[in-house]
């Protein structure tokens, strides 16, 4: 609290006042970039958010590959150029209007578990690179990544006393926004936290959240067989990567009746019934149990004319060792007629519920729907 309160609404650094700091960050994340470039320190990056979320080696690369490029893009003088202000002619001689990029100064960013790396790395570093003080907090399930990437940015050149980084629950860290009150919080999670920091923080937050995310396939079929398996590969990667957790996971897809005639949901059921425990494919869901899952599976299920494409049993038949705190459930696609997911209001809210894991609902629709 009293390091926020410490930091003035001018920020620890603006264009009038220690500039110095822009190049000193261009520096760090020319640095960083490097080091995270390196084979032994990529891997171990890597490596570590398998630890600690749930997905294949290649998703935890890939995160470690985009937090990297972040770094490289905003290295040398493109923190300053980030500051860029602007000018105005007046409507009489001798008058100006010239508009500067300020720092908030005291913020807090609080973020989630599903990509422990890349998501607070981008955030943080924005926020530092214009001259704010942040606090930040991570999920304490996988805080340990940003743990290690904040001592990485020490070794880079960073001064110690430029972040806050706090482990704790949601609770404390609630608590703590309320007593230190910065000047803004960006936040990435649910609309159900986020409505309640808008509420009692004034309003004075940024959010970052997602929900039921949509896919619609148009009467337009490819007749090339290669295609059809394209979108089949990309509807597989869209609703089950990081096991269906990540804010851009397909929940829905409205598929033209002209879809009918091809092999596109016996495509996506054999690529699901590739991803594998072992090489964590698909793993562990780290917001909602296994019976919630199934509850859910079955209230669909109760849907006249809902099926079951494939899924909706646990991993491995229960032969795993994932805590029951947690999910494990076989990627999951259910197929409900549009005609029954329209019927009423309180069907709609069912079908639209937004599962955090490898859950999607699939529905078909005519011409003249």
């Amino acid at each position: 609290v009293e390091s926020l309160q410490s930091c003035p609404k001018f920020g620890m650094h603006n264009p009038f006042h220690h500039v110095e700091r822009y190049l000193a960050y261009g520096s760090v994340s020319a640095k960083a970039a490097q080091m995270l470039g390196e084979p032994g320190v990529e891997r171990f990056f890597a490596r570590l958010i398998q630890r600690v979320s749930p997905k294949s080696y290649a998703q935890a690369l890939g995160e470690v590959v985009v937090t990297r490029k972040f770094l490289e893009n905003f290295s040398g003088d493109q923190v300053r150029f980030l500051a860029r202000s602007f000018g105005v002619p007046g409507d009489h001689q001798g008058q100006m209007s010239v508009g500067y990029r300020w720092p908030y100064g005291p913020v807090a960013i609080v973020t989630p578990f599903n990509f422990p790396l890349e998501i607070p790395v981008l955030q943080l570093m924005g926020a530092l690179y214009m001259g704010n003080r942040p606090l930040l907090k991570v999920d304490h399930k996988v805080a340990i990544v940003m743990d290690q990437f904040l001592r990485l940015l020490h070794a880079c050149g960073m001064p110690v006393g430029d972040v806050d980084f706090i482990q704790c629950e949601g609770q404390v860290m609630h608590q703590l926004l309320l007593r230190s009150r910065p000047r803004n919080t960006l936040f990435t999670g649910s609309s159900r936290v986020a409505n309640l920091l808008a509420r009692d923080l004034d309003g004075r937050v940024k959010v970052e959240g997602a929900g039921f995310d949509w896919k619609v396939l148009g009467p337009d079929v490819p007749v090339d067989q290669n295609k059809i398996d394209y979108v089949a590969h990309v509807c597989d990667q869209d609703a089950y990567a990081c096991s269906g957790q990540k804010c851009s996971a397909q929940s829905i897809i409205l598929m033209h009746e002209n879809w009918r005639n091809t092999n596109l949901v016996d495509q996506m059921k054999a690529l699901a019934a590739q991803r594998s425990l072992d090489d964590l494919t698909v793993g562990p869901i780290l917001s909602v149990t296994t019976q919630q899952v199934k509850d859910h599976v079955e209230a669909l299920l109760r849907i006249p004319g809902a099926k079951l494409l494939f899924g909706g049993e646990e991993l491995n038949g229960g032969a795993h060792s994932i805590p029951a705190c947690y999910g494990a459930v076989q990627p999951t696609a259910i197929f409900v007629p549009i005609a029954e997911m329209i019927r009423s209001p309180k069907v709609f809210a069912l079908v639209t519920t937004e599962i955090f894991g490898p859950f999607q609902v699939v529905t078909e629709f005519s011409d003249a729907e």
